[in-house]
């Protein structure tokens, strides 16, 4: 092969491979009536189909797999709705009973069957989190209280509080669980257990913080109010007890993934930079008011949002930028021709 073929080559491959790693551009699917609440890492989807503004009763759990959305039904009442999934397809989640619907279980759902979780008394429990250990948090409602719950091998058990109640909401794969911590006169802190002690991670200056997820790294996500006046909510990110909460800024961090990408009411954070995810679609076309609800190791979205006036779930999917695939298809065009 021609040298000067070679060089012009390498010229257009390199290029082409730093546009992949710098310009990214996002796809948007609608997965229908409802909400996703949670995408794993080989881009299963699980929420709950159904109206999102008026009564629960009709909403049913979904997992969407490659284009085919699924029904995972109820323990026998009338609707139920999917929080977190695992790589190996394990669904948590909540559903009443044929009781009524006074009466809730957390459930999982695994080989096309759905179990009740049981609860640590009382007739309400839901579950929200679990690893690929299938080791599963969430809470169970008490006769005075509300206890966080660590769930293994068909056995639950109350993990404490640093208050009169607490609530789990995600777990990692060594176990660490966030939720918050909450008392009677309501004043809620972000929590963080493990190895059975408990943690306050703290405020952004006010009297409440919420966590809502734990990566592997143990690197935590939630909101704070910053201050002791009235204001709005801030995001924050937790990394370790010296560094405390990192103000994101206004608005609520739902998810993070393990290479440090964060979403929320805000659209995507990363090193340092927020971005608007209506500003990064391609073929968004009549979407508006994303509210993203997680976000895989691959940069996947899902979440909820606007469209033809009703709320629908969504998948967002990133993709080499378009000239990316330009230059490296006329790579190709010239190895082809020399050959």
């Amino acid at each position: 092969m021609n040298k000067a073929i070679i060089t012009i080559m390498a010229v257009v491959f390199s290029m082409g491979v730093a546009n992949v790693q710098a310009e990214i551009y996002y796809t948007i699917a609608d997965l229908g009536l409802g909400k996703a609440h949670a995408i794993n890492d080989v881009g299963q989807v699980v929420g709950y189909s159904g109206m999102v503004q008026g009564p629960e009763a009709g909403r049913r759990a979904f997992l969407w797999n490659n284009g085919n959305l699924t029904n995972l039904g109820t323990l026998g009442g009338d609707h139920s709705e999917a929080y977190d999934i695992s790589n190996s397809g394990q669904v948590v989640g909540r559903t009443t009973m044929a009781s009524g619907e006074s009466d809730m279980r957390g459930f999982l759902w695994q080989n096309n069957t759905m179990s009740d979780l049981g609860t640590l008394s009382g007739n309400w429990t839901e579950a929200h989190g679990i690893n690929e250990l299938g080791q599963i948090t969430g809470y169970s409602v008490l006769s005075d209280s509300v206890s966080a719950f660590f769930w293994e091998n068909s056995s639950m058990n109350d993990i404490g509080s640093l208050s009169d109640s607490s609530r789990g909401y995600a777990i990692n794969n060594v176990g660490q669980i966030v939720g918050d911590c909450f008392g009677s006169d309501y004043d809620t802190t972000a929590c963080l257990w493990e190895d059975d002690n408990i943690t306050s991670l703290g405020t952004l200056g006010g009297k409440y913080s919420y966590a809502h997820d734990i990566n592997n790294e143990g690197h935590v996500v939630g909101s704070s109010l910053p201050g002791e006046v009235p204001d709005y909510s801030h995001a924050f990110l937790w990394e370790n007890e010296v560094n405390g909460m990192i103000d994101l800024g206004l608005g609520e961090a739902e998810a993070l993934n393990d290479v440090g990408q964060v979403v929320g009411s805000f659209g995507l954070w990363e090193d340092g930079t927020t971005t608007d995810l209506l500003s990064i679609l391609v073929g968004g076309s009549g979407w508006y008011d994303l509210y993203p609800m997680d976000i895989n190791n691959s940069g996947q979205i899902v979440g909820s949002g606007m469209i033809d006036g009703e709320i629908h779930a969504f998948l967002i999917t990133p993709v080499p930028e378009p000239c990316t695939l330009a230059l490296l298809g006329l790579g190709g065009i010239f190895l082809r021709r020399r050959n």
